[in-house]
């Protein structure tokens, strides 16, 4: 612990481990690989957030749908032709969403 708390160096194993760490810090390609790692990493979690996020808006675009097709299906006033236009469904999504109501 005392050569994490105070970078000295007290026995042949903090030496061994110290050379290590030095030769690792002084090595360029391996600072670039690790730099490219990194990056690598963070991408794929931006790439992640991002698909999480189109995923959740479709979700809801579609929930709130179904939620529009259900009021108006109550309301009685309108025909499966009429809401597919105003909704923008197909007849066989309409006919999904019916069967879920």
């Amino acid at each position: 612990m005392d050569y994490i708390e105070t970078d000295k160096v007290l026995d042949s194993y903090t030496r061994e481990v110290d050379n290590a760490v030095k030769e690792i810090q002084n090595d360029k390609r391996w600072r670039a690989n690790i730099m490219t790692f990194e990056q690598v990493i963070k991408d794929a979690a931006f790439q992640a957030k991002n698909e999480g996020k189109a995923e959740g808006k479709a979700e809801g675009i579609s929930e709130e749908k179904k939620e529009t097709v259900s009021r108006m299906i109550k309301m009685g006033e309108f025909s499966d032709d009429t809401i597919c236009k105003i909704v923008d469904l197909s007849s066989d999504e309409l006919d999904r969403i019916k069967e879920s109501l």
